[in-house]
């Protein structure tokens, strides 16, 4: 999808779509936060999602097509008692299935800070 400005120039919107599922039991996983800054650094900042219910998630951004090729779209995803993952989204409306692996009873990484 392009729209057009006189005021602003060409702008494009970067989308991914898709389901986050549980590594092992292929469940949904809800209220997953998606995010494009890396949760662990403790930087959570920018533009700030979840996932439903049923684990679904989309996810736009706005980019300006004046400087050709969007770049891909890099989105990371974080829920209690999962391990952080980083996906790289290369298309220009990409749907994939994420999993998470759950963190064994001894791991304490992965804990974003408060906002």
């Amino acid at each position: 999808m392009m729209i057009c400005s006189i005021f602003y120039g060409c702008e494009g919107i970067q989308k991914a779509e898709g389901v986050i599922l549980d590594k092992d039991t292929h469940q949904p996983v809800s209220k997953v936060i998606i995010s494009t800054k890396d949760i662990t650094a403790n930087t959570v900042v920018g533009h700030i999602d979840s996932t439903n219910g049923l684990g679904q998630f989309t996810y736009e951004r706005w980019f300006s097509v004046l400087v050709g090729k969007p770049p891909h779209l890099v989105l990371y995803f974080y829920s209690p008692g999962y391990k952080q993952l980083k996906h790289t989204f290369t298309g220009a409306g990409d749907q994939d299935t994420i999993y998470l692996e759950k963190l064994l009873p001894d791991q304490n990484i992965n804990r974003p800070i408060n906002k």
